[in-house]
């Protein structure tokens, strides 16, 4: 019986992109093959947007968009696939502004608009927080912003 050496991916370049996607990233390994005209990826389960073999040891992806931080990358080349190893993110969560009114009552039940990056590129259920309190119910909006339903006992100048 015929057989190759595993494929083997050792790092990613770069090993973040923001969850709107379409950065280009060199997976660098072993055993990529002399050439692969149908060569795929993934990162988790979501295949890339494009794909481009490189070399022996060298495959290139188009990341496609996404919102959980932490994946691996798997390549498949002639019916073979990697070993994965955890090595991209989809990039933080970084809240810009809250606007709200300074006069909510704390009884709840208000929204609040958080701008923002990196919040997603489709509905995912965000969940948010209030200084330490969780909102009752968040509602993702882009991938800019979201909107907090306020949990009662929630005062203005939480972070």
């Amino acid at each position: 019986a015929f057989s190759f050496d595993k494929i083997i991916v050792i790092s990613s370049t770069p090993g973040n992109s923001p969850t709107t996607g379409s950065v280009s990233l060199t997976i660098s390994g072993m055993n990529f093959g002399s050439a692969n005209l149908s060569p795929s990826a993934k990162l988790g389960t979501t295949p890339c947007e494009a794909n481009q073999w490189v070399s022996d040891t060298s495959f290139k992806c188009k990341v496609p968009r996404g919102h959980a931080p932490d994946h691996q990358a798997q390549i498949l080349l002639t019916g073979e696939s990697s070993a994965t190893t955890l090595m991209f993110t989809y990039d933080r969560v970084i809240a810009t502004a809250i606007v709200s009114s300074a006069l909510y009552p704390t009884t709840g039940a208000v929204s609040i608009t958080i701008s923002g990056k990196n919040l997603g590129t489709d509905d995912t259920s965000p969940r948010m927080r209030i200084g330490s309190t969780a909102c009752e119910s968040t509602l993702w909006i882009a991938e800019s912003s979201a909107l907090c339903k306020v949990a009662a006992g929630v005062q203005t100048g939480h972070s």
